[in-house]
């Protein structure tokens, strides 16, 4: 906040994770794992799990209570390694997100 400004990249309410599990191996314990995950850095309102079929990403959705955890979320995991995958962390808009369109792009 050096520079006197608070909102940017480091508040984040949706958060997206790419490129944690290969296409097609996404299971009922993934939502489970990243719900814990992402609790270390503030509450975790909710997680969903979607596959995008035309070009078989697998995207985990979380929308955190708290913008400043989201933003703290996004820091420590983007670029991390998980399951020998290097996750891919960015903010999702939350407008698309409650219509239920999770296939736009993040960032």
């Amino acid at each position: 906040r050096a520079n006197g400004c608070n909102a940017g990249p480091s508040q984040v309410r949706i958060l997206l994770l790419e490129n944690m599990v290969p296409p097609g191996e996404a299971d009922e314990d993934l939502a489970d794992e990243v719900r814990e995950e992402c609790g270390r850095f503030g509450a975790v309102r909710e997680v969903k799990i979607h596959e995008v079929v035309k070009d078989r990403r697998i995207r985990a959705f979380v929308k955190f209570t708290d913008l400043e955890a989201g933003g703290r979320a996004m820091a420590a995991l983007h670029g991390r390694f998980f399951g020998g995958r290097q996750v891919r962390a960015m903010p999702y808009s939350e407008e698309l997100f409650s219509a239920g369109e999770l296939e736009m792009a993040g960032g």
